[in-house]
């Protein structure tokens, strides 16, 4: 994933845990328009992940990943927080688009 946001252009900073991105986010020195998570994790949620984010930086835009298939997962599920939901696999193109939407203002996981 680190690669494809590379090729499209993206700087990246990457977390190896949620405890990890939430240090990342209270770096007030960093600067930050998106977290992209997958919802499942070990440790932490990629709910929980978006609303201790959301808490910390109220205007960050939030993009999930995830592997299940569209009806096992929802915008409820994810407590409303996110700003797009992509369904891995991922293709660059899918990327692209969900990180534009996300970005430009987010439809939210319920729309998908």
């Amino acid at each position: 994933m680190k690669l494809m946001l590379e090729k499209l252009g993206y700087r990246t900073v990457v977390a190896d845990s949620g405890n990890t991105a939430l240090r990342f986010l209270q770096d007030r020195d960093l600067h930050l328009d998106l977290l992209l998570s997958d919802v499942v994790m070990p440790g932490m949620s990629g709910d929980e992940l978006g609303r201790r984010a959301r808490a910390l930086r109220p205007a960050l835009k939030i993009l999930f990943a995830s592997g299940y298939i569209d009806d096992e997962i929802d915008g409820e599920e994810l407590g409303g927080i996110g700003d797009g939901l992509m369904f891995k696999p991922v293709s660059l193109h899918s990327l692209a688009t969900g990180l534009r939407e996300a970005l430009d203002g987010g439809a939210g996981p319920e729309a998908d």
